[in-house]
């Protein structure tokens, strides 16, 4: 099916947010389409409470055929610095059932340290993100030369006085469609090709084309 037929003992990243922690609203649709909780999906009226369960399933089914394929970059050729900033988006990512993160440019290289500077540990005595690159210049060579690649995406958070970026664990003109493709095809596998079916897929193709207006430009959905 094409797009156009239109562990840590605490929740994730819970430690290291606040009240004004933010990411953007395209990060939002798509790390709640993959949280696989019920609350998050009452959002889209689309979708109905019949169905939702089977949705949800699809969703998840979706999140880790991508979470799959973001791993798989890991394996491609990339320097030092590349690698380092690509393990840190997905530290901060994939094991959270996410796909996209605000991360500071300092967490590149310092890791997620506590007040005082040691690296903090969750619930299993686990360092939680060790630092991926030495210093603030591997940051910029390793998030440029990614970006240079398309194995990435970066964003501005919603607040435009933020210092942090918000970055995909892969590129969203392959992922955001990869995702809807798999979460799609499972609903309709099973539920079949009925008119809740079609409901479903037009409303998630509608949210997607409004929110990631330039993937659906790229995509044509």
């Amino acid at each position: 099916m094409s797009f156009i037929d239109t562990h840590t003992g605490m929740p994730a990243g819970y430690t290291a947010r606040s009240a004004t922690w933010t990411t953007n609203s395209q990060a939002e649709l798509l790390n709640d389409l993959c949280s696989g909780k019920e609350a998050k999906f009452t959002r889209f009226t689309w979708l109905s409470r019949k169905y939702r369960e089977t949705f949800m399933e699809g969703c998840t089914q979706a999140f880790y055929v991508v979470k799959d394929y973001a791993e798989t970059l890991l394996f491609e050729k990339l320097t030092d610095a590349e690698r380092g900033v690509m393990l840190t988006i997905q530290r901060k990512t994939l094991r959270y059932n996410k796909l996209m993160e605000t991360i500071s440019r300092k967490t590149f290289y310092l890791g997620h340290c506590e007040r005082d500077g040691t690296l903090k540990l969750n619930a299993m005595g686990n360092v939680m993100l060790p630092p991926g690159v030495a210093n603030c210049s591997a940051v910029s060579k390793g998030v440029n030369g990614l970006l240079a690649k398309g194995l990435i995406s970066r964003m501005e958070c919603s607040h435009a006085d933020r210092q942090e970026k918000v970055y995909s664990a892969g590129h969203l003109e392959v992922i955001v469609p990869r995702f809807a493709n798999e979460a799609i095809g499972y609903l309709y596998e099973k539920i079949g090709d009925c008119p809740e079916a079609r409901v479903i897929h037009e409303g998630l193709c509608r949210e997607l084309a409004t929110t990631f207006a330039f993937v659906a430009q790229e995509n044509s959905f």
